[in-house]
């Protein structure tokens, strides 16, 4: 079973994840940190990149309401 909660700024996620087999259980927790496309652009360019892009597929679809996910590609120069 898994387990998400976001927290109340929209920063973080914790999630809790439950394995079950038997009579056994095993519980593990993470908390991954979430950004923007926007945050992660300007952290890319804060730090030297160039033409920075954001992607919502490794197929190099749209970022927009329907992404499945977040790619962002940068160049270094």
């Amino acid at each position: 079973m898994e387990e998400r909660k976001l927290s109340q700024s929209w920063g973080w996620i914790d999630c809790r994840w439950m394995l079950i087999k038997g009579t056994k259980r095993r519980e593990f927790r993470v908390s991954h940190r979430l950004y923007s496309a926007k945050e992660l652009s300007d952290l890319l360019k804060d730090c030297g990149f160039k033409k920075v892009r954001a992607f919502g597929n490794l197929d190099g679809a749209d970022y927009d309401h329907n992404a499945k996910r977040l790619v962002v590609v940068a160049e270094k120069s």
